[in-house]
């Protein structure tokens, strides 16, 4: 097996958690409302997983959430049952199952510029996301 080598990085800040520093805020616009680190690490997140889903049947991602929906729903109903005091918040979507929906046929383009044209992103990881893109569309193109 071929040793890995990591590359530098010649945007890589002095610590990894810098890079998950919301960046609109250095933009010098307005800014009214900002992400935590949380938030930045769930953006990111959610771009690998569209990267990632790129690879598999959209029918079957599609059906994979809608399941994971009704999980969802079904887990709330039950603790309800079992808790008035549940009976108005709504269910906790932690995987953001309902955000996922809308990325289903999406292509590599449309995640590509979304990328590039999110401001939060530093630009450390917005390259990695674009590398992550890049394997796999010469991944997808190599194998038959």
């Amino acid at each position: 097996m071929p040793e890995c080598i990591q590359m530098s990085l010649p945007l890589m800040p002095a610590t990894v958690s810098e890079l998950y520093v919301d960046q609109a805020m250095d933009c010098g616009e307005f800014v009214f409302s900002a992400y935590t680190p949380l938030g930045i690490k769930r953006i990111d997140s959610l771009f690998c997983w569209r990267i990632h889903k790129l690879a598999r049947d959209q029918g079957d991602v599609r059906k994979e959430l809608r399941a994971g929906l009704l999980r969802l729903l079904r887990r709330h109903r039950k603790e309800r049952a079992e808790k008035k005091w549940l009976r108005r918040e709504r269910p906790d979507d932690r995987g953001g199952l309902r955000e996922k929906l809308q990325y289903i046929g999406e292509g590599a383009e449309a995640i590509r510029k979304d990328i590039l044209d999110n401001p939060h992103l530093h630009a450390c990881i917005k390259e990695n996301l674009l590398d992550n893109l890049s394997s796999y569309e010469h991944h997808r193109k190599a194998t038959p």
